[in-house]
C-alpha cells in the first residue's frame, strides 16, 4: 500500500477559519477606570504611526487581554513598560 490520493477525491480548503477561528483581542480604552489594574503587559506592536500594548489586567479573565494604546496608559506603568521591553528587546 501506498499513501497515494487521487486528485479527483481532493476538494480545496475554501474556510481555513471554521476550524481555527481567530481575531485579533478588539482594541480597549482604559478611560481612567480605577477598577482595571494592569497585571502586565504580554506584547507590543506599532500601528501605523501609533504603539499599542497587549494588556492583561489583574481583574479580568484572560479573555478579556486587550489591544491599549500606549497613549491610553497611565504614567504610573512606565516602569511595567520599561521592564516589558527590557524582557523583549525587539518587541517595536
Amino acid at each position: 500500500l501506498h499513501p497515494v490520493f487521487n486528485v479527483s477525491l481532493l476538494k480545496p480548503d475554501n474556510d481555513p477559519s471554521e476550524f481555527h477561528p481567530h481575531s485579533d483581542p478588539k482594541p480597549f480604552q482604559l478611560n481612567n477606570d480605577p477598577s482595571l489594574s494592569i497585571h502586565s503587559l504580554l506584547d507590543c506592536r506599532k500601528m501605523g504611526h501609533r504603539y499599542e500594548y497587549l494588556v492583561h489586567f489583574s481583574s479580568l479573565p484572560n479573555s478579556d487581554d486587550s489591544w491599549v494604546l500606549l497613549s491610553d496608559i497611565p504614567t504610573t506603568y512606565n516602569e511595567l513598560i520599561d521592564r516589558f521591553h527590557c524582557r523583549h528587546p525587539r518587541a517595536p
